[in-house]
């Protein structure tokens, strides 16, 4: 079916497909601005780092480096509480609109429907159906579920899921130039 360039079918599939960039893109703005992922990374290693230390101490039989290392064991509880605020506070901007979007595009467009030219392999809901049941022989059945005809919320949520993995190589991307270039030669 041939779709013109600003038809109501097409000016729909735009809309939802905006909105879903939208999202996406806030969505990794808003992990990057209030998740601070460097933050994040840091609190991990030195929590490796603890735990490093503390086996050693242990190997070594030394009083001293295992009293030491008990003290800096302590500061591990408080760094995973920080670690999680920097986790869960994206998600508090985040989760709303992903239950408030989805439904208002299917109240706006109730008969939106979109055929892929290539199916699209999905996470089909039986694998949780199983998972929460602990029926785990027929978890995987049907595994993928490959599909070329989405409706308003399941061209949301693909538009969502591929325009984030595009954003985030291209953040990726960004990222391995600036190092390459230099703290020097990044700056504009």
């Amino acid at each position: 079916m041939q779709v013109e360039p600003f038809s109501q079918y097409s000016v729909i599939f735009y809309s939802i497909t905006i909105i879903a960039a939208l999202y996406a893109i806030f969505a990794q703005f808003a992990q990057r601005k209030f998740g601070n992922p460097a933050r994040v990374k840091e609190i991990q290693k030195e929590m490796q780092d603890i735990n490093k230390r503390y086996t050693e101490a242990l190997k070594s039989n030394n009083d001293s480096k295992l009293k030491k290392a008990d003290l800096d064991q302590r500061r591990i509880p408080s760094l995973m509480m920080e670690s999680m605020r920097y986790q869960f506070v994206p998600l508090l901007l985040i989760f709303p609109l992903l239950f408030i979007l989805p439904t208002f595009l299917k109240h706006q467009f109730p008969v939106f429907e979109i055929e892929t030219p290539v199916p699209v392999p999905l996470f089909p809901m039986q694998i949780l159906k199983h998972l929460f049941s602990l029926n785990f022989g027929q978890m995987f059945e049907g595994f993928p579920n490959f599909r070329s005809d989405f409706g308003t919320y399941g061209w949301f949520w693909v538009a969502v899921v591929f325009i984030g993995l595009f954003a985030q190589g291209g953040i990726w991307l960004f990222g391995e130039a600036k190092k390459k270039l230099g703290p020097q030669e990044a700056k504009p």
